[in-house]
């Protein structure tokens, strides 16, 4: 999974520390490499895949969500929850951006309707509710409506969570004297 990889970046402290020295040797500017090559290949490789991945959403499935149990959009709402989930959009997330709750693993994250097992592997350990801040105030985002006929309960407090603790958990608000 992509996200996993995301925080094992090499740093190569030579480059940084020795004026320019790197442990690889340099390439002349402007041809294009082996490797820089196959890195374009392979990024041309997944924008196909995740465009035939799209065609594989999940329409109206019930899917398990890991709770963060310590993020205070998540208080009083346990250690997962279900989800109504109807979207082709698979999100992840990265520093500084907080991840609330996440679809679970492949092989637990089908409680109800149709998932397309192509799906499961691209929804697996994906964000379904973030929070960032922006300036002063700070922006919650929800995968899909929480609130969606009011079937659970869980998502429903999430959604509740975010609009009566948001002002005074993540936003930075000025208090005038």
């Amino acid at each position: 999974l992509l996200e996993d990889k995301a925080g094992k970046t090499q740093v190569d402290s030579l480059a940084i520390w020795e004026t320019g020295l790197t442990l690889k040797e340099k390439k002349p500017e402007g041809k294009e490499t082996e490797e820089t090559a196959k890195k374009k290949l392979a990024k041309d490789e997944l924008v196909e895949q995740d465009e035939r991945l799209r065609l594989f959403l999940p329409q109206g499935a019930i899917l398990k969500t890991e709770l963060d149990e310590e993020h205070w959009l998540n208080y009083g709402a346990g250690e997962s929850v279900p989800v109504m989930f109807y979207s082709s959009y698979a999100f992840l997330s990265k520093k500084p951006v907080q991840t609330a709750a996440r679809f679970s693993d492949a092989s637990n994250l089908r409680i109800s309707g149709l998932l397309w097992p192509e799906a499961r592997e691209r929804w697996e350990k994906t964000a379904y509710t973030t929070r960032e801040s922006y300036g002063k105030g700070q922006i919650i985002l929800f995968a899909f409506d929480p609130f969606f006929r009011s079937y659970f309960y869980g998502t429903g407090r999430m959604f509740i969570n975010s609009m009566l603790l948001g002002p005074g958990f993540g936003a930075q608000q000025v208090v005038e004297w």
